[in-house]
């Protein structure tokens, strides 16, 4: 930690001689006036500085931060509850990627008061694991560190279709309401609930932002959505809100996805 925070402090410091560069460019003090009254460039020189551990401690520079280091710690040491094992992302599916899609696609039917068919998340998304133990509130921001709202949209049978056989090429994505196998890169036996799918009949799925707006292969799959509905709340206070309210967890792979051989 103290080798992070001595690089943080040369950073901060170069940060800020660059910026005085910047603006002292911009108020004219680098350059020079010509004989016809144009300003110009001249003898302008800039030097790449290495980040390493040589540079003495900056007692200023950590007066100055340490209350909102210490502030921001504070925060994420916070405890939302207790995992009874590690909890690791994974393909075709994972403990982690089901808690995730499971909670987005309940916290979704709550907000709404509709009932959401089925929940798709991208393994892209989910690098790091959650520990036995102590889960906390900085764990879960370094898990999901952006602010991507949950969308909602209804999409046909044939669209859901479309999209199982995209995630089976994919080897696997964090699902939720939808069953399937894995064969030869395409999706068999695709059930929402326990029903097969009906090609014209609609059904609500909910995903999130960045994936739904990205021109991604995995919602490239589902085309234009018949509706399309951001709701007020993100994955990851989705996420915080289900694990504060949760004495510990313990999600499990269910076989919702299954590789055939």
């Amino acid at each position: 930690m103290g080798e992070v925070w001595g690089k943080f402090r040369s950073l901060l410091r170069y940060t800020g001689i660059a910026l005085l560069v910047v603006i002292l460019a911009g108020c004219g003090l680098f350059k020079e006036t010509a004989d016809d009254g144009q300003s110009s460039w001249s003898n302008f020189s800039y030097f790449n500085h290495a980040i390493t551990d040589s540079l003495d401690d900056d007692s200023g520079l950590e007066a100055l931060i340490f209350p909102y280091q210490r502030h921001v710690e504070g925060i994420r040491s916070r405890v939302l509850t207790r995992s009874e094992f590690r909890i690791e992302p994974g393909k075709p599916e994972s403990a982690l990627g089901n808690l995730i899609a499971d909670l987005i696609r309940s916290r979704a039917s709550s907000e709404t008061g509709r009932s959401i068919d089925l929940a798709v998340f991208s393994s892209d998304e989910l690098r790091i694991y959650l520990p036995e133990g102590e889960v906390t509130l900085g764990m879960i921001h370094d898990l999901i560190p952006s602010d991507e709202k949950l969308n909602l949209q209804k999409h046909t049978g044939k669209q859901i279709r479309k999209m199982a056989d995209e995630i089976a090429a994919r080897g696997g994505d964090p699902i939720s309401g939808l069953r399937m196998q894995i064969s030869d890169d395409s999706a068999t036996g695709v059930v929402i609930g326990s029903d097969q799918i009906e090609p014209n009949q609609t059904y609500w799925l909910v995903t999130y932002g960045r994936l739904a707006d990205r021109e991604s292969s995995l919602i490239n799959a589902l085309n234009a959505p018949i509706k399309s509905k951001k709701l007020d709340v993100t994955v990851r206070e989705a996420v915080i809100d289900y694990l504060r309210a949760r004495e510990s967890i313990a999600p499990e792979k269910d076989h919702r996805i299954r590789l055939v051989r």
